[in-house]
This record gives C-alpha cells, structure tokens and sequence, in this order.
C-alpha cells in the first residue's frame, strides 16, 4: 500500500465514524474534560489495534480499559519528550533576563532572545522531530503488542522501519505533520476555529490511527515485531503479504483480507 493508498484509505475510515452521530457527540463531549479526556486517546489506540482486521471505527465501549490505554499513550509520550522539553525550560530561563529588559512591544520580533536561548530552541524542535521517528512507531508498536515497555524498544522499532523502508516512513511521517500543522492552523481561525478542530476531532485521531496502523502494518504485521519468525509463525503458518495477518502456508488467499499469496 503506497502513501496515495494509506491516506484514502484512512480518509474513507474516518468518514465511517461521521455515520454514527452519537459516537461522534459523544466523543467530543469527552473530549473537553480534563483527565475523562483519556478515553478518547484510549479510542485511538482501539481503532489502531483494530486495524487492518477491521475496516469500521470501533464501538465506544470498554470505557476503562480505554482510559488506562489513554493514561499509557500519555505517560509514553512524555517520556519521549523530556529531553526537548528540558530544553525548551531551559530556553526559556536564559531568556527571561531579556525579557526583564526588554519593553514589551519589542516581544513580536524576539529581540529579547540570547544566543544561548535560540541555539536551545533549535535544539528542542530538532530533537522532539528526531525523537517522534522512533516515538511515533514505538507507541503504535506498544498499542498493537499490549505491553507498555514495547513503546521503548528501540531495536523493535528501528527494525520495524526497516521494514517498512526508512524513505517511506519518513516521507509518511512528514506528510502527518504537514496535515497535523494545517489542522493545529485551522484552530487559529478567529472566533470558529477553536469550534471546528473541536468538531472535527475524532474524524482526526481516527484518521491518524487508521494510517498509522496502515504504516506499521507495512512491515509485515503486528506480532512479527516482537519475537522472530520462527517463534511467532510455528511450523505451518506464514505472514499474509497484505495485510500481515498469520496464515496457513498452503492457503492460496488470505482469510482475512481476501489477498492472493
């Protein structure tokens, strides 16, 4: 599946959930409360490990066992992101003295900043890019194999890349973050923005889950990331070359997928 297909693959996912208008709703009404809000990165993680096996949104149930997912996704992308969030703080002091100086109406050009405060900020938008290749996969890599500890494993992760290909992961990756800053812009919109990003939000987490599961499934499926083949297959099993699911060696089509072999 190239990057044409994955993207409207996932556009077509997300416009199934539009159907269910009580989904949608409520989705959004948990979306707005601290801490309840959980669920829906829970709901994200579902329609990931649900993919490809399943080509419609999930149903919104198992509310608790999708807050503790949710909780995980948060905990794992903080932990991700201390090293460029050090730098940023760090940024940030060096660049108070100048604040202190400066008058206000020079803040719109940033003439406050230091070399030091500058060179930190750089640092941290470069390094929370580099650590998103690997973060982005590992807590994708952590949903689908059911363990926390898997959204650290570096070795997994970077052999899961390779399978897929690093030039079509990144160029994926890219493209995500071009959508993902549209839609952060589309926020910005004076007076309904904030209301159409709140609107369309589940649409968004669940197009962004369906592709990245899409992704990470182009390595060859979920299990066959965690263990070798050898233990994962067992004597007369091979992976399907579509969708990656576990099959019979002799089948001429996958049962899952339909795909022929």
């Amino acid at each position: 599946m190239d990057l044409g297909e994955n993207l409207g693959n996932s556009l077509e996912y997300a416009k199934k959930m539009a159907k269910d208008l009580g989904r949608w709703v409520l989705l959004i009404v948990l979306g707005v409360i601290p801490v309840v809000n959980w669920i829906v990165m829970g709901y994200w993680a579902k329609a990931v490990r649900e993919t490809p096996a399943s080509d419609e949104p999930p149903r919104l149930e198992g509310y608790g066992s999708m807050w503790t997912q949710g909780l995980k996704i948060i905990v794992a992308g903080i932990i991700y992101m201390i090293i460029p969030m050090a730098l940023m703080v760090i940024g940030v002091a060096t660049a108070i003295p100048g604040v202190m100086r400066r008058p206000m109406a020079g803040l719109t050009t940033f003439p406050f900043l230091s070399g030091l405060a500058l060179v930190m900020f750089a640092a941290a938008i470069v390094a929370s890019f580099l650590i998103a290749i690997i973060a982005v996969l590992g807590i994708v890599h952590m949903v689908k194999q059911d363990r926390f500890t898997k959204a650290f494993a570096v070795n997994e992760i970077l052999g899961i890349i390779g399978r897929i290909g690093w030039g079509s992961y990144l160029l994926w990756l890219i493209v995500l973050f071009v959508i993902s800053m549209i839609y952060s812009l589309i926020g910005g919109i004076p007076y309904v923005g904030w209301l159409i990003t709140l609107v369309s939000m589940p649409l968004f987490l669940t197009f962004t889950a369906r592709s990245a599961a899409l992704t990470y499934e182009e390595a060859g499926g979920a299990a066959s990331m965690a263990e070798g083949p050898a233990e994962i297959l067992g004597e007369g099993y091979k992976f399907c070359m579509e969708c990656g699911a576990r099959i019979p060696t002799d089948a001429e089509y996958c049962p899952k997928c339909g795909a022929k072999q």
